[in-house]
């Protein structure tokens, strides 16, 4: 019996050092990096500066020249420590999601400005581009992270090395000591010098776990595992289907200490940070997006076909008093002014706030949001026709894992674009369009993210992903208004498909009906999603009306039950 302890904890001690090593072995090559990104970017910035076609480009890259020598150890340090704190013990790490999640539910949720949102997108889009190129060797990895984590107890959670995560702890090492311009240039940098060269540091990895016997072979299975990020709502193991690095409901989320999180969390490891609600947060209502989906006070939609708000007013004068003039925004979403919403939001997406006067698409004066086709990029009208091509596509009409791809989705448009135009792709998607795929990824990487939601609609959700993009592209007020008939939909779906997790429950079968009436429309407009939303509300109110006959039928023989007895 002492001999089998003894091997037992020579097996553990084994494995743990195994880890450790692994450990220090990443600790090590990601400071040396660090370390040459930051000598070569000095070299880069004055070949940059001698390029320069005017007096401004040089005196920045100057200026950040000496920025970068000056505060040189500072990052590499502060990269260090954020490496370390993704690579701390599991049950360590656990521990203090669990603090932070208590520390953090008496305070307030902030705002997610535009610097803040431009930093999101930009660490996210490096990070899964270089998360898609590694794809292959993550699963591995992951797979024997998830056998190594049943003999140690010191290894990292398994999605700590994916390239978002290191893209975040340069984000957070950069801290606000560059503005959102240098940041672009430095993120550039950290692109070619880091985030395209950790093929070598996965395979090293693999290979340290194959010499040690963890998984030696490993058989890739139909469906892909994507690394997850755990939520700190819960303490579960994370799901081998769930979504890939994404942000948690109202974009609430983390960042390992000494992390900011980007918006909330953008961490496949799940660092620790503070709590952020986007424009449009939390103000009440099933809130499955990062906005409240249900109408806020002030709430209202604006059809496209009028001029000024109808609905609900924060006016004391009542419901029927003006909401809009100027062409302003005059009422709440979210519980924030629409205005601020719209401004933010806008200056985001397109450089201009969102306005009434900017949200028709019909208008040919109006390119801010809706812009013509020039010969470096692709027009509004030409992606919004590619887009209906693509929505027919099996791995967006019948999605088979549970994620949104923003990537994939622009992909996908650039090649069915390119079949009009012989096969070839001279040009590329606008910068409006980009920007919205990915803020409607944050949408669907929230509703991901929400443990409430069975797996069985979120694949039903997700076939939603190219009408939504379309919707939001169509009409810019859904951005601005809680209750805009596509976000209503989302949010109502999500609402009564709670519990469901068979495809022949009756309720799955009449919201997959309705879908799937949504994806047979070529041309989506407001009134698609308002219709699909009426109809949808009358098989609840049916549901209801049935379950309430049953229930009153339930109570007459109570009752009769009742008299019997008492007499």
């Amino acid at each position: 019996m002492s001999e089998n302890n003894k091997n037992s904890e020579k097996t553990i001690s084994k494995y743990d050092k195994l880890v450790l090593d692994i450990r220090g072995n990443l600790s090590t090559r990601m400071t040396d990096l660090m370390s040459k990104l930051l000598n070569s970017s000095l070299e880069n910035l004055f070949d940059m500066s001698e390029a320069a076609d005017n007096n401004e480009d040089r005196l920045r890259y100057f200026e950040l020249m000496n920025q970068i020598r000056k505060l040189k150890p500072d990052i590499a340090h502060a990269f260090d420590n954020n490496i370390k704190e993704l690579l701390i013990p599991k049950k360590i790490f656990d521990e203090k999601l669990t603090q932070l999640k208590i520390d953090s539910d008496d305070g307030e949720l902030s705002l997610v400005g535009q610097d803040e949102m431009e930093g999101m997108v930009l660490v996210k889009s490096i990070g899964e581009r270089a998360g898609s190129k590694y794809r292959e060797q993550l699963q591995h990895l992951e797979a024997r992270f998830e056998f190594l984590s049943l003999k140690s107890e010191q290894l990292f959670t398994q999605s700590a090395l994916t390239p978002t995560n290191f893209c975040q702890a340069f984000d957070d090492a950069l801290a606000d000591s560059f503005d959102n311009t240098d940041k672009k240039i430095l993120f550039n940098m950290f692109d070619v010098e880091i985030a395209s060269k950790l093929d070598a540091l996965y395979d090293s990895i693999n290979n340290r776990l194959i010499d040690a016997e963890i998984l030696p072979q490993i058989k890739l299975h139909t469906h892909k595992s994507t690394p997850s990020r755990p939520r700190p709502q819960s303490q579960q193991a994370p799901d081998e289907n769930a979504a890939p690095d994404g942000y948690a409901d109202n974009y609430t989320g983390t960042g390992a200490p000494g992390h900011s999180g980007i918006g909330g969390a953008h961490n496949g490891a799940g660092s620790i940070g503070r709590n952020v609600t986007p424009v449009g947060g939390n103000s009440g209502g099933n809130n499955i997006s990062g906005f409240a989906m249900t109408a806020a006070p002030g709430g209202s939609y604006r059809h496209p076909g009028y001029n000024t708000p109808q609905g609900q007013t924060n006016n004391p004068a009542g419901a029927n008093a003006p909401q809009g003039h100027d062409g302003e925004y005059q009422h709440y979403t979210a519980g924030m002014p629409a205005n601020q919403v719209g401004r933010v939001l806008g200056n985001y997406i397109s450089g201009s706030p969102i306005t009434p006067n900017t949200t028709d698409a019909s208008s040919t004066d109006n390119t801010a949001f809706y812009p013509s086709s020039t010969p470096q990029h692709f027009g509004h009208q030409e992606i919004i026709q590619a887009l209906s091509g693509v929505q027919h596509l099996p791995q967006f009409d019948q999605p088979q894992q549970i994620t949104f791809d923003g990537e994939a989705i622009k992909q996908a448009v650039l090649a069915e674009i390119a079949k009009t135009s012989g096969g070839a792709v001279t040009k590329r998607i606008n910068q409006i369009a980009e920007k919205t795929i990915d803020f409607i990824e944050l949408i669907f990487d929230a509703i991901i993210e929400d443990e409430d939601i069975s797996d069985t609609i979120k694949t039903l959700l997700l076939r939603m992903q190219i009408p939504i993009i379309k919707a939001s592209m169509a009409d810019q007020e859904f951005f601005i208004y809680d209750n805009h008939p596509a976000r209503v939909l989302l949010d109502t779906i999500a609402d009564i498909g709670v519990g469901i997790t068979d495809h022949t429950d009756e309720i799955y079968q009449h919201l997959d009906k309705v879908i799937s009436t949504i994806l047979g429309e070529y041309d989506l407009t407001t009134e698609t999603f308002q219709n699909a939303l009426d109809n949808l509300n009358d098989i609840i109110e049916e549901q209801e009306a049935s379950a309430r006959a049953v229930e009153e039928a339930e109570q007459q023989q109570i009752l009769r039950k009742h008299a019997r007895a008492t007499v």
